[in-house]
């Protein structure tokens, strides 16, 4: 029996590790400052603003990984979190310091900030950190979001299945704010930072889930407030130009660390301050924020944005349902790789973004690699 329950648990974690779901890499570390007046900066350099001056001792989060200053070789750390004054409470970074940009021509309190990997010491997290983390709209990322096969089929099948809310706090209303659920219950428990009047713009507002009557799921593209289940049911309408790259986004992953902890493990091959590249099971990425990357993803069994590698019911019938609301001149099919393989090239988007596709088949015709990336122009 022992051996069999072994043999059942060496499976399981197989199966969860192909999956990327038994990956623990938590993508942070606590920074302790280890001299005195020392300059956060913005931007990750040594000349320019300086967000505040900071002492030895004082502790912060960052992601995992320094950036590199191309232009000098300087390495940084992005500080996104502090530990609260109250034990064991991690909280964003912003609205810790506020500073003048001379730029913006405003006092600005930023939702990150930058140490030079000489002033400052890395240690691991502390027991319940993660957990915090991952309570706040930064930390938790897009995991509100269901990535199953079945509701990225469904989702792809609406044209991406994300819509924006037109107002959720209309002129006249006394609503100052919403409670964000787990689920659409009020039992379910409460998330810690509701959507206010005052935070809500802080960044695009995506429902991914409208079919709870009196509820919707929204996640924020952004670190003011949490991704959940609110209670409302205001107008919504869908940008058919954008959905589908939205929700590649949505499912590829908020932020490096989000990234990695979904699709880990894997490695940081290179990050500078314009972009990072990833090497992982399957997966190649080259990340700059949720509207300029790209990827390739040959994992079997695994899929972003409704496109999945070698499932059957992932087939050309169903592609062609995907991409129906686009222009025919916007997909080339039956185009040939240098090895013979057959593949479909999508290039969409308008004005100032633009996404692609390559989706390449194989001989059962089956998808066996995707390829995409989107940029602002």
């Amino acid at each position: 029996m022992k051996k069999f329950s072994r043999l059942f648990l060496l499976v399981m974690l197989t199966i969860a590790v192909a999956c990327g779901a038994a990956y623990a890499e938590e993508g942070y570390v606590r920074l302790t400052i280890k001299d005195a007046n020392v300059n956060l900066r913005p931007d990750p350099q040594a000349q320019g603003a300086v967000v505040a001056k900071v002492n030895a001792g004082d502790v912060f989060i960052a992601e995992k990984w320094p950036i590199t200053n191309e232009n000098d070789g300087s390495q940084w750390y992005r500080i996104v979190f502090r530990p609260d004054a109250r034990p064991g409470r991690i909280v964003p970074f912003i609205n810790t310091f506020t500073y003048y940009d001379p730029e913006l021509e405003a006092e600005v309190s930023p939702a990150d900030a930058f140490v030079s990997v000489r002033f400052a010491d890395p240690a691991p997290l502390a027991a319940g950190d993660l957990e915090q983390i991952l309570d706040t709209p930064r930390g938790g990322g897009f995991s509100a979001l269901d990535t199953s096969p079945e509701n990225q089929r469904r989702m792809a099948l609406d044209n991406g299945g994300l819509y924006w809310v037109k107002d959720l706090f209309p002129e006249g209303t006394k609503r100052k704010e919403y409670l964000v659920y787990r689920e659409p219950s009020t039992q379910s428990g409460q998330k810690p930072y509701p959507i206010t009047e005052e935070n809500q713009d802080g960044g695009y507002m995506f429902v991914t889930d409208k079919s709870q009557p009196g509820w919707i799921q929204i996640i924020g593209h952004n670190a003011w407030f949490s991704s959940g289940w609110i209670e409302a049911a205001p107008e919504l309408w869908q940008n058919e130009d954008f959905a589908l790259a939205e929700f590649m986004a949505l499912c590829l992953g908020a932020n490096v660390p989000d990234i990695m902890r979904k699709w880990g493990p894997g490695k940081i091959v290179s990050r500078n301050t314009q972009r990072t590249e990833m090497a992982l099971a399957g997966l190649e990425v080259s990340y700059t924020d949720p509207r300029n990357f790209a990827f390739t993803i040959t994992r079997r069994g695994a899929g972003l944005g409704g496109i999945f590698i070698g499932a059957a019911w992932c087939d050309k019938e169903y592609l062609k349902r995907v991409f129906s609301h686009f222009p025919a001149e916007k997909i080339q099919t039956d185009q040939r790789r240098s090895d013979g393989a057959e593949q479909w090239i999508i290039n969409l988007g308008r004005g100032g973004w633009t996404y692609h596709y390559v989706i390449v088949f194989s001989a059962d015709g089956l998808v066996k690699e995707l390829r995409f990336n989107s940029e602002d122009r």
